[in-house]
């Protein structure tokens, strides 16, 4: 699909091409609303991980300040892109044996 249509957009291109302007608009409406929802998740996940090596963090002060901390460090890291991305990914798993 990407080589028939001659812009960047991905799906918000495709569909209302295919299925016209309603659906395109309820198919990019959807799919926002599960990357703000499943972006959530995956905090709360992480955070659960680290609690198995933390106990700290299980309740109280500590836990809102982990959750404070790594939202401000997950925004930083999509607001200056995927370059970061790739390298906070490529950081974390040298550490693995």
């Amino acid at each position: 699909m990407g080589t028939m249509f001659p812009e960047d957009g991905g799906y918000v291109v495709w569909v209302p091409s295919a299925l016209g302007q309603y659906w395109g608009f309820q198919q990019v409406w959807m799919k926002w609303l599960s990357g703000v929802i499943d972006n959530a998740l995956h905090l709360v996940l992480f955070l659960d991980y680290l609690k198995s090596g933390i106990p700290a963090l299980c309740d109280g002060y500590p836990r809102i300040l982990a959750v404070i901390g790594l939202t401000i460090a997950l925004t930083y890291m999509n607001f200056w892109g995927l370059t970061t991305v790739e390298w906070v990914a490529v950081l974390l798993g040298a550490n693995r044996k």
